[in-house]
């Protein structure tokens, strides 16, 4: 019985760094993501997607996109219409 408890234990360890690890780097990728991500444009549409957790997706350029969690800070500021620049290597979005 104890041999079986050490196995369940060292696999739930292995599972536990596993989860942390992948959660780490994909926390670590979505950054890099957001920082390599540009776009520039007049703002055409705005529009609000049921289950987005509020997040706005907007068009540019003919082209909807989905505005992410550190984008979002600006949802408050923009209108359709607006013209909004996103350079890569930088967080700042100019509206």
């Amino acid at each position: 019985m104890d041999k079986i408890r050490k196995i369940i234990l060292i696999l739930s360890s292995i599972l536990l760094f596993v989860f942390i690890t992948h959660n780490f780097y994909l926390f670590i990728h979505g950054k890099k993501l957001v920082l390599k991500r540009e776009y520039k444009g007049i703002i055409t549409g705005i529009k609000i997607i049921k289950g987005n957790r509020g997040l706005q997706d907007i068009q540019i350029n003919n082209q909807w996109m989905s505005l992410g969690i550190l984008d979002s800070k600006v949802k408050h500021y923009i209108q359709v219409g607006d013209s909004i620049v996103k350079e890569s290597g930088t967080k700042m979005i100019k509206v």
